[in-house]
């Protein structure tokens, strides 16, 4: 008996691994995957302005990225005690302006770098709604919570996505041919909009991204909303808020790139990075007793062995852990 409708993803043309630069760009279920990358120790640059949900936003922050934007004092207003970015996401909103400043204009700088040497960017569309500031005549990719007077919400068509797109990969594949980019569309559900408007946007998304993959050759898709949205019809597999999915939900996402995009070998090594994390994150009732200490030698040498094989892995934090 077959109790779930299975969403059927053909193994990838091109594969992934710890040697290649990945960029995962987007809205918040981007973060998540991101973070499955990042604790897998793969070479990953995950939302260089915070999460983005639209399309506008995404191309707006490549696009700045491109030309080698440098913010200045003049680029952020002061709102709520904060000082904040239109084109950022709030978390990289600060109390004082120089911080706000250096980490957004470090960030630009990383991501123009990853651009140039990528592999794979990841672009995971949320929504087709997006904000207009009418004084700056802006569209932004974050309204910082100032009145809503000030913002006209628009939703971008799907002519204008694929013009921007198609613009902007020509622009990213000349400037770096080797690059693939894999399109997703979030599954988180927008219903601040009305039910009725999430689908449109969504429909939106899906079409958009359909034109793309026809006319760029470098350009795949994963269906990360399809298998929530098919696979996990079940509300077990959401947070409290019946919108955004749970830790199960995004292992099993993560469980389905591991099967599209990684080789056996690479899905061998995350099992071996897994338990050695794992094994670094550990808390003991006693830290000083002799059993902690032959167990955090023990996982040094599983640490070390593994970097034997692979010296370009990055495991400067359960190191430090492992030797405290």
């Amino acid at each position: 008996m077959k109790l779930q409708t299975e969403v059927l993803v053909t193994k990838s043309k091109f594969e992934i691994n710890h040697r290649h630069k990945i960029i995962s760009i987007g809205s918040c279920f981007s973060e998540h995957v991101g973070d499955k990358f990042k604790t897998s120790k793969f070479n990953i640059l995950l939302n260089p302005f915070g999460q983005l949900y639209n399309p506008v936003s995404i191309a707006n922050s490549i696009d700045l990225a491109l030309e080698g934007k440098v913010y200045e004092e003049s680029d952020l207003f002061f709102h709520l005690g904060r000082w904040h970015s239109f084109d950022h996401h709030s978390d990289y909103s600060d109390t004082n302006k120089e911080t706000v400043l250096s980490r957004i204009n470090n960030e630009i700088q990383a991501l123009k770098s990853f651009i140039i040497d990528m592999d794979v960017m990841f672009i995971t569309f949320g929504t087709s709604f997006y904000f207009h500031n009418i004084d700056l005549g802006k569209d932004v990719a974050n309204c910082h919570k100032l009145p809503n007077k000030e913002f006209e919400q628009k939703m971008i068509s799907v002519e204008a996505v694929t013009n921007r797109f198609n613009l902007l990969l020509s622009k990213l594949s000349e400037l770096n041919p080797k690059a693939k980019f894999v399109f997703t569309v979030s599954p988180i559900r927008y219903f601040t909009f009305g039910n009725f408007e999430n689908n449109v946007s969504k429909s939106v998304l899906f079409l958009a991204i359909e034109d793309l993959l026809k006319k760029n050759l470098n350009t795949s898709y994963f269906p990360s909303f399809e298998i929530i949205m098919d696979e996990l019809r079940d509300y077990r597999f959401y947070n409290h808020d019946m919108i955004h999915p749970n830790q199960t939900a995004i292992d099993y996402v993560w469980e389905r790139i591991g099967n599209t995009y990684f080789s056996n070998e690479t899905l061998v090594m995350i099992k071996e990075i897994k338990q050695i994390v794992k094994d670094a994150n550990h808390r003991p009732f006693n830290p000083n007793s002799y059993e902690h200490s032959v167990f955090k030698d023990k996982a040094l040498d599983k640490l070390n062995s593994l970097l034997d094989r692979h010296p370009f892995l990055n495991f400067d934090e359960e190191i430090a852990r492992l030797k405290t």
